[in-house]
């Protein structure tokens, strides 16, 4: 099932075992499953065929929005950098809060870890969660740290804003991704792998 070959951290390793507990639970069940992984690269590759391009159209109405402050020559603030930085772990936390509120067991169900080979951070959910569920928590980042800012910088004319809402927007781009993957399992419950970037789709046989 694993797509990248790496060493598993001890949280990682039972995480695993309770996924596959639970995955057994709901094969027993009558579910036929179907697995929806992707690897680590690939997901990062697809951040061009889905997010990419809407970066570059959001950018593009903004330069258009204001074509003078966008041509006008500013210095970068350096503080961009940590904003974006912080982002990144902001954007795995709020997968976690978005999907929380859907588990029975709250934020008891909400796990994080990093893959250390890629410098990718991931938010993992232990529980089952219906399409709709699963889609509101992958989203939740992308709106809340890339959507809601670019608005906010197309209004008030802020670059700051704008690099970080593109970058929050791009960094979203694998989880546009899954979305896709999932849109054709629309009546599935999805569990969350462990330590893997996708899921696994459970459908009534």
């Amino acid at each position: 099932m694993a797509k990248d070959k790496r060493k598993l951290t001890k949280a990682e390793i039972k995480r695993g075992q309770e996924y596959e507990k639970v995955r057994q639970g709901l094969l027993e069940e009558g579910y036929k499953e179907t697995n929806l992984t992707v690897g680590v690269a690939k997901a990062n590759l697809m951040v061009f065929a889905t997010s990419v391009p809407i970066a570059f159209v959001l950018l593009i109405v903004y330069i258009i929005a204001h074509i003078e402050d966008a041509v006008e020559k500013t210095r970068t603030n350096p503080l961009i950098y940590l904003a974006c930085l912080l982002g990144v772990v902001i954007h795995e936390l709020i997968h976690g809060i978005g999907w929380s509120f859907f588990c029975k067991s709250g934020w008891k169900a909400i796990s994080f870890g990093i893959i250390w080979k890629y410098l990718t951070p991931y938010c993992t959910c232990s529980e089952p969660l219906n399409y709709k569920a699963y889609i509101i928590g992958a989203l939740l980042p992308t709106i809340i740290l890339g959507l809601v800012p670019y608005i906010i910088a197309l209004v008030i004319a802020s670059k700051f804003l704008l690099y970080f809402s593109l970058f929050l927007i791009i960094g979203g781009g694998g989880d546009l991704y899954m979305i896709l993957l999932i849109r054709k399992y629309k009546n599935a419950v999805f569990l969350d792998h462990p330590y893997e970037v996708g899921c696994t789709a459970f459908e009534r046989a």
